[in-house]
């Protein structure tokens, strides 16, 4: 592996290191991460765009080219990239370096890219799912029953709200930018300018999902979320999906997927409906907006 690499990238790796389960090849000047890819396409279609942000002062971390001036390479019929992750990806990234991030990737999206929200159809087909996989594999999960209802009562809830907003409120391309498939704990730069983890989406959509990362790490959700909107002026429409995305329960759900749930994380309900009321307040301080009902 690590011959193969340095031929194809022309790289003098000095040592190999294993980071959150990933494989990096370090050498003289920086760290290359190797991750297999499935979706070579939708690689490319990122790249695209990144080449043209980082021409202006766009910060992320960058796919390497190999010796045929591509960035996506083959090794026994698998696909890989490598990705220069520099010598500081272990840094947490605060909120100021997230804002930084979407102000300037919005610039070049919104003029570029006909943004379609299909937030909806992705989360009924969630509930769907989980609601079916749980039905069936009922007697290995009944222990988690009074749990598992509350959070799909929620995200039936959410969904509720979602389509009515959509109903009420045009979809617009003010907001978009690159975001982000997981916002992780803590945020290193490591998740977060790894291009691999790019979406386009509503720059709220990364800003719920931190808010609702550091309300179950026991971070400061409550001054992060007054600071997002003392420093952005947003519309109705906007803070509505903000608060629609915060509470959908997105974190549950991939818990409840990786087979591994901790349950002591989602037990006590009371905590997450006071999660969800402190969350309204705070955001219809700044614009009234619908409340939640559940």
């Amino acid at each position: 592996m690590k011959e193969m690499i340095a031929y194809l990238y022309n790289i003098d790796i000095i040592e190999t290191l294993n980071y959150k389960n990933d494989l990096i090849f370090k050498t003289n000047n920086t760290h290359y991460l190797y991750k297999e890819v499935a979706e070579p396409e939708k690689i490319l279609f990122i790249n695209k765009y990144l080449i043209i942000l980082n021409q202006y002062n766009f910060f992320s971390y960058i796919f390497k080219t190999n010796i045929y001036n591509e960035i996506i390479s083959k090794n026994n019929n698998i696909n890989f990239v490598l990705i220069d992750i520099g010598c500081n990806y272990k840094k947490t990234i605060d909120l100021d370096d997230m804002i930084t991030f979407y102000k300037r990737s919005n610039l070049l999206l919104k003029q570029n890219i006909k943004y379609q929200n299909n937030w909806d159809s992705l989360w009924e087909n969630k509930i769907d799912y989980i609601t079916s996989h749980f039905m069936i594999n009922y007697n290995s999960h009944k222990n988690i029953d009074t749990i598992f209802y509350f959070y799909i009562s929620v995200a039936e809830n959410t969904l509720h709200y979602l389509n009515a907003l959509k109903y009420k409120y045009p979809i617009n391309n003010d907001s978009i930018s690159f975001t982000h498939r997981r916002i992780f704990f803590p945020n290193a730069g490591f998740d977060f300018y790894n291009p691999l983890n790019f979406i386009i989406d509503l720059e709220v959509r990364d800003i719920g999902e931190y808010i609702k990362t550091l309300f179950y790490n026991h971070d400061d959700y409550v001054n992060e979320l007054h600071y997002y909107l003392k420093t952005h002026n947003l519309d109705f429409y906007t803070t509505s999906y903000l608060y629609v995305r915060i509470i959908y329960p997105s974190i549950f759900f991939d818990d409840y997927e990786s087979n591994n749930i901790d349950i002591n994380k989602y037990c006590n309900l009371d905590n997450y409906y006071n999660f969800s009321k402190k969350i309204y307040e705070i955001i219809s301080s700044y614009i009234k907006i619908d409340e939640i009902k559940f």
